[in-house]
């Protein structure tokens, strides 16, 4: 057997010494020892159609031929390794022991590199020419999560990457570190995030993403750096498409200096490293701050010209008030006084008419029952002179006849002293009429008397209240007005006093904020400080005066 494979080892050697053959062919099964730089591998050609080998060799670098591949990964920034399709420059040897072997003297970098970037371009044309919402324009790529808008505040956070990454964590400590004090919630889905064959574990954690049903404000896509092959699943197609389609806005951070993948591509915002997506979304964050921080100081400069005008307003409309009060208190005043003198001069007259009335009244109560008592006397003076008188008379005239005709008179006797009998009667009836109506006649004048002095008394006192009353009113009236006038403006005044405290410079200066002065004028425009100019920052405790060396754009401003 060693004479065979020692004539086998010389013939090879005859046939293919000094010969050098550049072959086309796809590695597999390689190992790499990097104590001695020995790579052992296999160079395989597959048939186009089935994919079945259909030639195979085994292949070894070591030596100048381990440098080369080290210069191949150098200039493609990809790893060499199994399932890598690659040019190489071999030499064919035959050893007894380990058999036919091809050693690498050369590869060509530049033809792998093409063979990337072929299949790159192919996939772009098939993104584009299959997917409605991936459209080119130009160089640049238009896709329906670029489209999104970044929420004003980045603040939950999806973070996609390898458990082991050493560039999530590189991501974690920007953010938790950041200068300003913002906090975030990052919450990780891990999966493989190398090799094509990968693919698919990515694409479920983004479903995982989307089914969680939390309201992330970003997706980030982190891989901290690596040989080129191991980003050859940020260029696979179900990979870019997912991005591309994906409903929350999604920031790449792979690590690959040199190129973009195809990810990057269709990604809302790509970035080059971990550490600088996370910059990208604390600028973010932090741009807004600044917006809302150059509309407070609008607002303050808004509100403290408004409270100045609002106190010159206030003091005004405390004048009028004030002055508006003690023009109605004095007319409320003369008014009183008017009221007060007209009250005391229509008393008077009242006092006077009641008194005149029951003077008249007294006298006619006075005169009235006397008069009656004379006319009645007098009446029953004349009644009884003339009943004396026809008593007389017709006595005498009886008398003759009973004379005469005593016998046949006696009957008209009789009736006589009847008719004497019934006047009488009627005297008595008379007088007792009279005593009656002077009783009521006295009785009336008495209760007229009475009611008349009533109203002497009340009368006046009544009127005197009723005044007193409406004055009085008038008085609490005006009263409630004023103090309810003078408390709405002194409940605004103190309101805007307030707001102008809480937007006092000392106190924005509290929060951290800083005013930045060029001479005399406080500058909030950037354009009106130049290099060489020398400005004043007012902080909280301390003024710090410094001379613009150079002037540039924040770098969030770029990414808008």
């Amino acid at each position: 057997m060693s004479q065979l494979t020692g004539d086998i080892a010389r013939t090879m050697e005859d046939a293919f010494r000094d010969m050098r053959f550049w072959v086309i062919a796809d590695v597999t099964n390689h190992t790499f020892r990097p104590d001695k730089g020995y790579h052992n591998f296999e160079l395989v050609e597959k048939d186009t159609a089935s994919s079945v080998v259909i030639a195979k060799i085994a292949g070894k670098a070591w030596g100048n031929g381990s440098q080369k591949i080290a210069a191949f990964e150098q200039a493609t920034g990809q790893r060499f390794t199994s399932n890598i399709h690659v040019l190489v420059n071999i030499a064919v040897e035959y050893h007894p022991v380990y058999g036919m072997s091809a050693s690498v003297l050369e590869i060509d970098s530049s033809f792998t590199l093409g063979q990337l970037e072929q299949q790159r371009a192919a996939t772009l044309e098939r993104l584009i020419a299959q997917n409605t919402f991936i459209r080119k324009v130009g160089d640049e790529y238009h896709t329906a999560n670029k489209e999104l808008h970044l929420n004003h505040v980045i603040q939950r956070i999806a973070l996609l990457s390898s458990s082991i990454s050493a560039g999530a964590e590189d991501f974690r400590h920007t953010l938790e570190n950041n200068v300003y004090g913002y906090r975030y919630r990052v919450d990780d889905y891990f999966a493989s995030v190398q090799g094509d064959q990968n693919a698919g574990k990515l694409i479920d954690q983004l479903i995982e993403i989307y089914n969680s049903g939390t309201p992330y404000d970003v997706v980030v896509i982190l891989r901290g750096g690596g040989a080129q092959t191991d980003f050859l699943i940020f260029d696979n197609y179900r990979v870019a498409r997912a991005v591309a389609k994906f409903p929350i806005p999604v920031i790449t951070g792979i690590g690959h200096q040199k190129n973009q993948s195809i990810t990057d591509l269709m990604a809302h915002t790509q970035t080059k490293t971990p550490t600088r997506a996370a910059e990208l979304i604390i600028a973010h964050n932090r741009n807004f701050e600044e917006l809302l921080s150059g509309f407070q100081k609008r607002i303050i400069i808004k509100a403290q010209q408004r409270i100045a005008a609002g106190s010159n307003t206030i003091a005004s409309l405390r004048s009028e008030v004030i002055n508006y009060t003690q023009r109605i208190l004095s007319e409320r005043k003369q008014d009183m006084t008017g009221s007060r003198h007209a009250l005391v001069s229509l008393q008077r007259q009242y006092f006077a008419d009641i008194k005149e009335k029951l003077s008249a009244n007294s006298v006619l109560l006075l005169t009235r029952p006397k008069l009656l008592l004379t006319n009645v006397e007098n009446e029953l003076t004349i009644l009884k002179k003339e009943i004396s008188r026809s008593s007389n008379d017709f006595l005498n005239t009886k008398k003759i006849s009973l004379n005469q005709n005593s016998i046949a008179n006696g009957l008209s006797l009789n009736v006589l002293v009847n008719r004497l009998t019934q006047l009488r009667d009627t005297l008595r009836q008379n007088s007792q009429r009279l005593a009656r109506n002077t009783d009521k006649v006295l009785t009336n004048k008495e209760k007229e008397l009475i009611d008349l002095s009533i109203e002497l008394r009340s009368g006046p006192r009544i009127s005197l209240n009723n005044h007193r009353n409406a004055l009085a009113d008038k008085l609490r009236i005006l009263e409630t007005a004023a103090y309810r006038q003078l408390a709405n403006h002194k409940g605004n005044l103190e309101s805007q006093s307030l707001a102008v405290r809480v937007m006092a410079p000392e106190n924005i200066l509290r929060k951290g904020y800083a005013v930045l002065k060029k001479g005399d004028e406080i500058i909030s425009d950037p354009a009106k400080i130049l290099a060489g100019d020398t400005i004043e920052i007012i902080m909280k405790e301390e003024t710090i005066t410094s001379i613009v060396e150079y002037k540039k754009n924040n770098e969030w401003n770029k990414t808008k």
